[in-house]
């Protein structure tokens, strides 16, 4: 009964801990690879030992709990592997408006380092699921770990022991079918567009600029044109065949795609513009 009490304390203090901004996660190794992490194991442990309220230092709203945690499972055992600062020194040095010293260490960073010592530790004080997101987001929640993927991997343990994974499918809402879609179009036409050699496309046509391509009800690129705004029909039209050359590489570049296996919801066309820019040879997407 006190476990389960504990370990409910955890969860609440987790929920109202993260209930503002979407957090950095922890990570997992699992398999040879490293996923992200929408449990904080250490926080149960901060619990049992009476520091939930303990000081968590001058952190961005991104890493509230003050430290970002790497988690590997061995053997069929979770191990905590190494606890890193988080926040405004964290993020590349990016200024969040809060002022902190560079090797100033805040008083939850002094304990943990201090408790774990650096070492790789078996977590056998952890008991319950750790989630750990899957493929696409499918729909964005600006709070915590709230967020949902298009699918979700759950890794039971008791005394830090993995005693099962279970792995979640979620549905995609009608509502958000439109925007899943145009999504993963977006991204998977840009992927394909940006293996051209641009650097010798722009000395050889004008291409950059903002295109729209149309992805028809089968899932293929029926149609591939340029926008523009001219006035005059001679402008059009001399546009029209200085730019041929770069929309064929386009087309080319993603004739082959088939999305039909992949969009979800009722067959419909999809219309996208993408705004290409380049930069130092190499091609931006600009929304």
């Amino acid at each position: 009964m006190a476990k389960s009490l504990t370990l409910l304390l955890s969860i609440i203090f987790c929920l109202n801990l993260y209930a503002i901004t979407p957090q950095i996660p922890d990570y997992l190794i699992y398999e040879g690879r490293m996923v992200e992490l929408f449990t904080n194991p250490l926080e149960q442990y901060l619990e049992r030992k009476g520091l939930k309220n303990i000081d968590r230092g001058c952190n961005s709203s991104a890493c509230l709990r003050g430290y970002t945690a790497i988690w590997e499972i061995k053997e069929g055992k979770l191990f905590l592997v190494e606890i890193k600062r988080c926040g405004i020194i964290a993020t590349a040095g990016v200024f969040t408006g809060l002022e902190c010293e560079e090797n100033e260490d805040s008083e939850i960073l002094k304990y943990l380092n201090n408790e774990f010592n650096s070492k790789s530790m078996f977590a056998e004080w952890f008991s319950g699921n750790l989630l750990s997101p899957q493929g696409r987001i499918i729909n964005y929640v600006h709070a915590g770990y709230k967020s949902k993927y298009e699918g979700e991997k759950h890794f039971e343990f008791k005394n830090g022991i993995l005693r099962k994974i279970e792995k979640i499918k979620n549905e995609v809402k009608p509502e958000l079918y439109d925007v899943y879609n145009r999504s993963l179009v977006i991204d998977t036409l840009f992927h394909n567009i940006k293996k051209l050699d641009w650097k010798h496309l722009e000395e050889e046509f004008v291409c950059v600029d903002e295109y729209s391509i149309k992805i028809n009800k089968r899932g293929k690129v029926s149609k591939v044109w340029y926008e523009n705004d001219f006035d005059s029909k001679w402008e059009k039209f001399w546009y029209n065949i200085n730019d041929f050359g770069c929309r064929r590489k386009l087309r080319n570049s993603i004739k082959h795609l088939r999305f039909n296996e992949y969009l979800k919801g009722k067959p419909k066309n999809i219309i996208v513009q993408l705004d290409l820019d380049l930069y130092k040879g190499e091609l931006r997407l600009m929304y």
